[in-house]
């Protein structure tokens, strides 16, 4: 991905493609620089046709003389933004007649997802970017093993949470030490047994149903759009998972909502230049935007309640207005903020403010240096906006020594809140103040399926869930509890690592 490695072959093609010379300091610019150009985008076609060219190579050689020997694609994170041609479209291809394969990408053993709830999170949108005719394996690695490093229960839940997502076809599902005997690690095969029932029910209760929840919008090749700015360089998003989990995956996962991949029927997380394929209907529905993707709009000619902005130097905390509590916004590496002067009607939901921050404590503030941080708008066409003045990708927190933006109770509480404002009906369920609780709701005409992951150390004490409506029944599984018109009242615990399921009927 550094510029610098680029060989004479790629330069003579790519200069064939843009039909001029083109110097060494004028690609960089390009590459590295501003917002969209020709360039940028001829590379991109360079890139594409070199990976089409092996990809049709290998099928037109293997193919010769093995024609029904299948031939897969194994993802990387890079996979369907940097290299020209998205991940799917090269599988077709060297898949020759036969029918294309993916193992994707984003295993138990990943360190670049920030919750495990991500992680997850990455596997259901490469499986949205893939269709049907493409056969899709998880990748459920445990390296380096043995259970020192990735504890068996890491695996299974990956596991569960992938199999009732039922975005895939399988999983690859690694469980013996590549150095030793075969029986020397024996715990993941043993949970792997023991947990067969689960993997049996989970099939009953969650297939042909659809995932439903906010709607997160993620594009393949989204590179060819992305504006670089100093604290967004081309270098620090090329970076080991600066591609997948999304921003928008990270900031749902951490507030633990229930989510969809192309959900008609909600409102939809829109963060930076997916801005650009925006639709008049996903907009009737509601959406959530950053400051780039907000920009973007606003330069549309789309009313998202913006009269002006300028970039403006980062806050050191947030006040929340319902609350009325303020607390620290720290983030890893410097990031990106615009100061919006705003539509008089719009509903200012919380402010950031400048000042200083020591030791996770407020030392000082400076009211004069407050900014809208998150508002909510209805244009005059009916439609609905609720806007963060950051700029999402240059926000991401991995370090434990920095609170970041997303991980609180306020924002959990304010994205619940604003979300049901947004599309005019509540979330399908929430269970709030337990970090990394992964949430998975599916419905058909009569039910809805809920799946809850506990994948934090501590427990879920007492858990409730608040669900979007009246339901008449439900049933329990690996839990009990009862129904109160839209609450659900679990007893006791989900332990760590712990699941809980149950349906409730209309």
């Amino acid at each position: 991905y550094d510029f610098g490695c680029a060989c004479e072959r790629h330069m003579a093609l790519y200069r064939q493609l843009i039909g001029r010379e083109v110097s060494y300091e004028e690609m960089k610019t390009a590459l590295y620089e501003g917002g969209p150009n020709e360039l940028r985008l001829t590379w991109q076609k360079a890139i594409r046709t070199t990976m089409r060219g092996l990809a049709e190579k290998i099928d037109r050689e293997v193919h010769a003389l093995y024609p029904n020997v299948r031939i897969g694609l194994s993802a990387n994170s890079s996979s369907y933004n940097l290299e020209g041609a998205p991940l799917p479209e090269l599988a077709r291809i060297i898949a020759g007649k036969n029918r294309p394969f993916i193992r994707l990408t984003g295993a138990p053993y990943w360190q670049n997802a920030l919750t495990f709830s991500t992680n997850v999170e990455a596997i259901r949108l490469q499986a949205h970017w893939c269709t049907s005719d493409i056969e899709l394996v998880t990748e459920g690695d445990t390296f380096p093993r043995p259970r020192h490093w990735v504890p068996a229960n890491l695996l299974e839940h990956y596991d569960m949470m992938t199999r009732a997502s039922g975005t895939t076809d399988g999983i690859l599902k690694y469980m013996v030490d590549y150095a030793a005997a075969a029986d020397f690690e024996s715990g993941y095969i043993e949970r792997h047994r023991r947990n067969t029932p689960h993997y049996e029910e989970i099939e009953r209760r969650f297939a042909n149903k659809r995932a439903v929840g906010v709607n997160i919008f993620e594009r393949m090749g989204l590179i060819t759009d992305l504006t670089f700015t100093e604290n967004f360089s081309i270098r620090r998003f090329c970076r080991v998972g600066r591609h997948l989990p999304t921003m928008s995956q990270e900031i749902c996962m951490d507030a633990c909502l229930p989510t969809a991949y192309g959900d008609g029927e909600s409102a939809s997380v829109v963060f930076g230049e997916n801005a650009y394929a925006v639709t008049d209907e996903m907009r009737a529905r509601g959406l959530v935007l950053d400051a780039t993707a907000a920009r973007i709009l606003t330069e549309q000619g789309i009313d998202v309640g913006i009269r002006a902005l300028r970039p403006c130097e980062a806050p050191a905390f947030e006040h929340f207005i319902k609350e009325d509590e303020r607390y620290p916004a720290t983030t890893e590496e410097p990031a990106d903020y615009f100061e919006f002067t705003l539509d008089e009607s719009a509903d200012v939901i919380s402010t950031f403010v400048r000042g200083s921050v020591d030791l996770g404590s407020i030392s000082s503030y400076d009211t004069q240096g407050e900014f809208p941080a998150c508002y909510f708008y209805e244009n005059k066409n009916g439609e609905r906006f609720v806007v963060y003045s950051f700029v999402a990708n240059t926000v991401r927190v991995k370090k434990a020594w920095f609170r970041g933006l997303f991980r609180n109770y306020y924002r959990q509480n304010q994205l619940i809140e604003q979300i049901e404002r947004l599309q005019g009906h509540p979330l399908p369920a929430v269970c709030k103040g337990n970090p990394q609780l992964y949430v998975l709701c599916k419905k058909d005409e009569d039910s809805m399926a809920v799946g809850l992951w506990n994948s934090f150390a501590d427990e879920v004490l007492d858990p409730v869930v608040v669900l979007d409506r009246d339901y008449r029944s439900i049933d329990f599984y690996h839990c009990s509890g009862r129904l109160e018109g839209r609450r659900v009242m679990l007893d006791g615990e989900i332990s760590p690592f712990g699941f809980a399921f149950f349906t409730v009927y209309r």
